[in-house]
């Protein structure tokens, strides 16, 4: 039995120990510091179950920094330590997040509860960037308590914008921000968006499009670039900052149809709902005639779009156009100027690995002054 206890790792060997002093002695009270220790997230909820067996004839007291242990612990009292010029120390109520946070939102109670700034973003790549930028400013987000939730698209952001999660996060005095890519959004939607979370959260459109559109750094890409074809031998292309910075401007003026064609399929293609109204009809026609004429109505409204669509592409075509040459690198769609780029070395550009990557290349003059101030403000 030593020699198999000897084979495994200090956290399985800590475990064992915690169980077997509890099998052994049988205590009333039994105070755990830190069980996570050494212990990878599954063997934490396994301890997690442990705990809370033993917590039905043993009054247990756990301290801990996992949030494995918040997120899946059924737990009668929880208390937030935290320290700035003294301690402090809060009772959580994790009925009313359960209770009031919409649970498909799949918001983790330990994001509610253990961070002071809560940055919503619409994906990982966002995440990472903001990271790795912050980080050329000398600004540590972890040491900050600063956390991210992850939207999954901006189609995402009234749900997670909604009351119950704002008033919830305000009660608790978490600061929360919202970075959202620009995108096609006009003018109109994003004051829309901005008086929405007024008083409630911080909100942050990006200027250029995506944050991609902030990392096309010639010095950058050519060392990024260097790196990520070393053993490939598909491109004749020079590899150098200057030829970098020819290839952006052409990669993007490829794109400019492409780009015209986002705003007008955002304007035209939006989805078509069924309404409430047909179930008033339902009485008089019956549900059959009352469901058809309905359908008709829906067919209707795509059929006067399509009589839209060459003045909608017009105009937006003539909106594009507008100062183009000067503003295509903020305007086209980064992930397809980037993989435009990196087909002409014979590879690919992965957003939801590269883009961090490419960030740490950029050093902390190249940052963009919008970027920098964002983050001076989360902090």
């Amino acid at each position: 039995m030593n020699r198999l206890l000897e084979v495994n790792g200090s956290g399985i060997r800590e475990a064992l120990r915690l169980i077997l002093d509890y099998e052994f002695q049988q205590p009333a009270v039994l105070l755990v510091e830190e069980p996570e220790v050494h212990l990878h997230p599954a063997l934490e909820i396994a301890m997690m179950q442990f705990l809370r067996q033993v917590g039905e004839s043993c009054q247990v007291f756990v301290s801990t920094h996992s949030t494995n242990f918040l997120d899946t612990g059924d737990l009668c009292n929880i208390y937030l330590v935290s320290k700035d010029t003294h301690t402090n120390v809060q009772l959580l109520d994790l009925e009313e997040a359960q209770s009031r946070i919409p649970k498909e939102l799949g918001l983790r109670l330990s994001s509610l509860f253990m961070f002071d700034r809560l940055v919503f973003v619409e994906g990982p790549s966002d995440e990472m960037v903001i990271r790795e930028l912050a980080k050329k400013t000398d600004v540590n987000l972890a040491q900050r308590n600063i956390g991210f939730i992850r939207m999954g698209g901006v189609r995402n952001f009234t749900h997670y914008a909604n009351e119950a999660v704002l008033s919830f996060l305000s009660r608790r005095q978490v600061e929360i921000f919202f970075l959202l890519d620009h995108d096609e959004k006009d003018n109109e939607e994003i004051r829309s968006i901005s008086e929405k979370l007024s008083g409630k959260a911080k909100v942050k459109v990006l200027d250029k499009r995506e944050i991609e559109n902030y990392l096309l750094s010639p010095k950058a890409l050519c060392t990024f670039l260097t790196k990520k074809t070393e053993h490939s031998k598909k491109s004749e292309q020079e590899l150098s900052e200057n030829k970098i910075a020819e290839l952006l401007p052409q990669c993007a003026e490829k794109l400019r149809e492409f780009t015209i064609g986002k705003h007008v399929f955002r304007t035209l293609c939006k989805p078509v709902f069924a309404t409430s109204s047909w179930v008033d009809d339902v009485p008089r026609h019956g549900a059959k005639e009352a469901i058809r004429a309905e359908l008709q109505k829906q067919t209707s409204s795509i059929d006067e779009r399509q009589t839209q669509l060459d003045d909608v592409y017009g105009k937006e075509s003539e909106a594009v156009g507008k100062n183009w040459e000067s503003s295509k690198l903020d305007r086209v769609p980064d992930s397809e100027l980037l993989e435009n780029l990196f087909q002409e070395y014979g590879v690919h550009f992965h957003k939801e690995t590269d883009s961090a990557r490419l960030a740490a290349k950029i050093s902390k003059d190249e940052i963009d002054k919008e970027l920098v101030d964002f983050i001076k403000q989360l902090v």
